[in-house]
Parts: C-alpha cells; structure tokens; sequence
C-alpha cells in the first residue's frame, strides 16, 4: 500500500557525508503532518520505502522547508544510497 504524502519536504541537514546519510521526508497525510521513518530505497522519481516497509509517494508541489530539487526530488537520496551500497 502507497501513502501519499502533500505539502512535503526534504528538509536540509547540516552537511553529511554521503556514506552515513539518513534521510526522511516530512509531510501531510490524511490531514495529519508525520515525519517518516529513513529512507532505505527511492523506487521511482517521487516514490521510495522506508526503514519501516513502508512506501510514500510524493504528490504535488513541495511545502515550507524542502531543500530538494521539486522537479526531482529524491535524485540527492539515490546517489546518497548508492554511496552506501543500498540498492536503489
């Protein structure tokens, strides 16, 4: 099952480097904001699962504090994982 998530954001982080980056994304779902648990696998331009099992998509545009590119959003996460040896 997908959750959708609106008024989202990656927010930005204090410099990391990409070999220990943990990475969630904030936003509203069923009318409630959440914090999501780290992202472990982008599986789409706005779509990734996280730690948990469980898989977000990104819908519409980005809200207060996203330090992502809006166009595309998850490309920082991807090359992150990589980094790590996660697949992505």
């Amino acid at each position: 099952m997908t959750h959708f998530l609106t008024h989202w954001a990656l927010p930005a982080h204090t410099y990391t480097a990409p070999e220990i980056a943990a990475f969630v994304a904030v936003g509203v779902r069923l009318g409630q904001t959440i914090r999501t648990s780290m992202i472990v696998e982008v599986l789409g331009e706005r779509t990734f699962r996280t730690v948990s099992g469980s898989v977000y998509q990104l819908e519409g545009p980005p809200g207060p504090g996203n330090a992502a590119d809006p166009d595309r959003p998850l490309e920082w996460c991807r090359k992150c994982l990589g980094v790590q040896g996660r697949a992505t």
